[in-house]
């Protein structure tokens, strides 16, 4: 019999980056793409905010300092996360295109992240982003553990954000597939991520502004 499967989110509206504002809505668009694509047993919210779906487990997160923008997502890794099983975490602002099965089937066992494909373009030393990653509660418990502590020089000397602080301390991830995640390129034919898995979007275009018309009639 397989593990559990969950899907987990960050929900949080009052960060100080407006395009790292999320909302209801865009939690109900994930769930939906989720719902479409994916043989789950559980949708997980680490949120500040009320969800509307009663079906989505909800777990509180405080609008304090140490939780702004990005930084909240390492909430994600505390090792006392009320779940059980494997756990698949996904941006909301990601676009689930086709059947994720197998992001829980590649490598059972082992802790995976998206191959950072960006890292020379931004000058930033480490392969991880961490727009998709799959683990089970415990496995990044030292980077939850550490953060606590040192949160403020962290947020200070980290200008990358987690992906930066995370991949340094992460020692044991692999990555997925590099045809099954890509990262939003505009400039494309309108059909190049018609295979994808997921398709990750940075701090330009959002799928749900995206007039590709291949993201638009997945971002439901």
């Amino acid at each position: 019999m397989r593990a559990k499967r969950n899907i987990i989110v960050v929900c949080k509206q009052n960060n100080f980056r407006k395009n790292h504002q999320y909302f209801d809505l865009n939690v109900c668009t994930m769930k939906n793409m989720v719902d479409r694509n994916c043989d789950y047993d559980n949708f997980v919210c680490i949120t500040d905010q009320t969800i509307s779906d009663p079906s989505i487990q909800v777990i509180p997160i405080n609008d304090e300092p140490k939780h702004k923008s990005w930084w909240s997502k390492i909430e994600v890794f505390n090792p006392d996360l009320p779940v059980e099983g494997d756990c698949l975490y996904i941006d909301l602002d990601a676009c689930v295109m086709h059947n994720i099965d197998c992001l829980f089937e590649y490598k059972p066992g082992e802790p995976l992240k998206m191959f950072n494909d960006n890292c020379c373009k931004i000058g930033a030393r480490h392969i991880y982003n961490s727009s998709v990653i799959r683990f089970t509660p415990g496995d990044y418990a030292h980077i939850w553990h550490d953060y606590q502590r040192r949160w403020e020089y962290i947020q200070a000397h980290n200008f990358f954000g987690d992906d930066q602080y995370t991949s340094a301390l992460d020692k044991s991830s692999t990555c997925f597939p590099l045809d099954w995640i890509t990262r939003y390129q505009d400039n494309l034919d309108p059909t190049a991520h018609i295979n994808q898995k997921i398709v990750i979007f940075g701090q330009g275009v959002k799928p749900w502004s995206c007039e590709n018309p291949q993201i638009q009639g997945a971002y439901t």
